[in-house]
């Protein structure tokens, strides 16, 4: 989608102790969020990615790995004129439908495999939650994208799916996305959770 804002670089760490939680979640809910660093950014997005990707039926990872493409692990985010995060993870755009409220900004776009630069709106949440709340309803909602959910228990035709259906016009969406999963620091990142029963017992490869 914001193609513009993607990157396919990042560290991913230790996963908070309970007692951090709850601040986590306060500052993720920030107008001003903005991640440090990748072990900031997976600890504050993998929560409310879970619950998204339970109802998709797709491995939490697959949506981490995702949002970090689309936002530069969160350093790229589309904001407000007046700075305000838009929490927009996943780069959805706002057309007639939406409803509420948008954030414009510069995005890089590929037609027929050439890229050029346009200003376009995208849709602005209140929440991280909020944000992949909507990608999940975005996702059920557009009949297009239906054999990608079919397809959610393996991680690339998932991602193919949505490529496929138009989700992304960036030609080499997937493979960013997969270069992020299958990187030494996005495996080391989850392997403290998977240790804490948080993730499942397979390394990041398995899910391809």
């Amino acid at each position: 989608m914001v193609d513009l804002q993607a990157t396919t670089g990042g560290a991913l760490i230790d996963a908070p102790s309970a007692g951090q939680v709850p601040h986590a979640a306060a500052v993720a809910d920030s107008a001003d969020w903005r991640p440090a660093d990748a072990e900031t950014f997976i600890r504050e997005v993998l929560p409310v990615a879970r619950k998204g990707a339970a109802r998709l039926g797709v491995q939490p990872a697959v949506l981490v790995a995702q949002a970090a493409l689309e936002t530069g692990w969160g350093k790229k985010m589309i904001r407000h004129p007046d700075g305000r995060n838009s929490f927009n993870l996943f780069g959805i755009k706002a057309d007639g439908r939406w409803q509420g409220e948008r954030a414009t900004v510069a995005t890089l776009e590929y037609e027929q495999g050439i890229a050029r630069r346009e200003r376009a709106a995208f849709r602005a949440y209140g929440s991280l939650e909020e944000s992949v709340n909507d990608y999940v309803e975005f996702l059920h909602g557009n009949p297009r994208y239906q054999q990608a959910i079919e397809s959610s228990g393996n991680s690339v035709a998932f991602l193919r799916g949505l490529k496929d259906a138009g989700y992304a016009t960036d030609p080499d969406y997937v493979e960013k996305i997969r270069s992020i999963m299958g990187g030494e620091s996005f495996n080391q990142g989850m392997e403290p959770l998977r240790l804490a029963g948080q993730e499942p017992d397979r390394t990041i490869a398995d899910l391809w």
